[in-house]
């Protein structure tokens, strides 16, 4: 009988299963709902939905890609009646150069020598934000600082080799100090030309496109830069005061030493004006194909070559 009973209950549960099969649980994710549906598996029915949200920390692929692009068209939006620079040109993200950057090799090395060359920066750029007065107080300003530098390169050891050659000194043996103090020297005008230049202050406000905001931020920048101006006025004056002190003194000391010095200065100064004409050819390089031809490494090259202009 108990063996009975139980072949019963067996054959009960199987018709049960049979004629009313068990619901499944099905989970689809829609945005960043989940919504669980129970469906019935004889008619294939949908009986009953419950959903709630997930956190906000879990996103689909298409949702992720969909944000970005939108962000995109933002920023293209803000771009389509504004006129570019060529400061703002060079620095641009890679998605709004592709759109906006339609300039030849030739045009976008031209930019950088209008940024770098001392004197094409000085008496040719014409269309920056900079004040011409602090471009031209710059250029004497590093003629001066190279006279320094070259003079502290005269060693003891130098002034004997001079002395020993009657002050006929080659300019063979002149060479690693005429290149160590250009060096210096270019380092030291990056540091001034902080203070001295307001491009990069007024392109900020440029691209503010709500009035509000810009007269706010226009009004703060007034500040910034009359105090800005203020300092390099004054580090200016003291720094060609101590240079043209000192090199007076020097050369009054080392009578025999002045042509010397005379020479290494100008060629020294020569070589900063030279080599922009080098180092620009490079970025252009990688940059004009990155934005000609798109592929999966052009982004990677257009970061190269900002990452080469910066030198």
């Amino acid at each position: 009988m108990y063996i009975v009973r139980n072949i019963r209950k067996i054959n009960n549960e199987k018709y049960k299963e049979k004629v009313f099969p068990p619901k499944k649980k099905k989970m689809k994710l829609k945005n960043n709902v989940v919504i669980f549906n129970y469906v019935n598996n004889k008619n294939n029915k949908t009986n009953s939905i419950s959903s709630f949200k997930m956190g906000n920390n879990i996103n689909t692929k298409h949702d992720i890609v969909t944000e970005k692009n939108e962000i995109i068209k933002e920023e293209e939006k803000k771009y389509t009646n504004y006129i570019f620079t060529n400061e703002e040109l060079n620095s641009l993200s890679y998605e709004l150069a592709l759109e906006h950057d339609k300039r030849t090799y030739f045009q976008y090395y031209s930019s950088l020598l209008m940024q770098k060359h001392l004197i094409i920066f000085t008496f040719c750029n014409n269309k920056d934000y900079n004040i011409f007065v602090l471009k031209f107080s710059l250029l004497i300003s590093s003629f001066a600082l190279y006279f320094a530098v070259n003079a502290l390169f005269f060693t003891d050891e130098t002034m004997h080799n001079i002395y020993e050659q009657k002050g006929n000194a080659g300019i063979i043996s002149q060479i690693s100090n005429i290149f160590y103090s250009t060096v210096i020297s270019c380092f030291i005008n990056i540091i001034i030309k902080k203070l001295g230049l307001s491009n990069d202050d007024m392109i900020k406000i440029k691209q503010i496109h709500n009035s509000n905001e810009g007269l706010k931020q226009s009004t703060k920048l007034l500040k910034k830069l009359k105090l800005k101006f203020a300092l390099f006025f004054i580090l200016t004056f003291l720094l060609n005061s101590f240079f043209w002190y000192f090199i007076g003194a020097f050369c009054a000391v080392y009578k025999n030493t002045q042509n010397i010095l005379i020479e290494n200065t100008f060629l020294s100064f020569f070589l900063s004006l030279l080599y922009p004409f080098g180092i620009n050819l490079i970025p252009g390089i990688f940059r004009i194909p990155s934005l000609k031809n798109y592929s999966g490494c052009s982004k990677y090259c257009y970061f190269i070559s900002k990452l080469l202009a910066i030198i």
